[in-house]
């Protein structure tokens, strides 16, 4: 089965992606490492489904141990699993700070070591984070390098914005 075919069946539908294809060049030669075609709600998914284990509606979509393996650090690097990053050193108070106002603001209880946190990193600053230990997935996606007239941002600055999103409680 080609792999756009078998993403699409196997991974996309069951997760409620409906707008996510691989994208393909040559014609029929999927990219299985990059590119794929979405909507930021449907990327979005893909980290709440890492985050609920692989599960999906009541249905194991990935394996659980898979999900585990990605989240366990590589022997090159032990900052990376498979295609996500694990805790941020350079960016942990930055992390640690978003959750801890984030969690305080919906009255979340925080742990008292940092979270554990997994991300991906793509082109272009296009990432979701999954802040594990508190249950809580922000995905950005950022079209265009330099966009004529907006502000930029990096990761670091998304971590800032995304500390601001949700309003402190009453």
């Amino acid at each position: 089965m080609p792999a756009a075919q078998y993403a699409r069946e196997r991974l996309f539908e069951p997760v409620g992606m409906l707008r996510t294809s691989l994208h393909e060049f040559p014609a029929g030669q999927a990219w299985t490492y990059a590119d794929a075609e979405t909507t930021l709600r449907d990327f979005a998914r893909i980290g709440q489904l890492v985050l609920d284990e692989g599960v999906v509606g009541g249905k194991q979509v990935v394996p659980s141990a898979w999900i585990t393996r990605c989240f366990t650090p590589t022997s090159l690097n032990p900052n990376y699993g498979f295609m996500w990053w694990l805790d941020y050193p350079e960016k942990r108070g930055l992390v640690e700070s978003f959750s801890k106002t984030l969690s305080r603001r919906l009255g979340l209880r925080v742990q008292s070591n940092p979270p554990s946190i997994a991300s991906t990193q793509g082109y272009r600053n296009t990432d979701c984070y999954v802040l594990l230990d508190i249950g809580i997935v922000a995905a950005r996606m950022q079209m265009e390098e330099n966009p004529s007239g907006a502000l930029i941002y990096g990761r670091r600055d998304a971590l800032r914005v995304l500390d601001n999103i949700v309003p402190p409680s009453e």
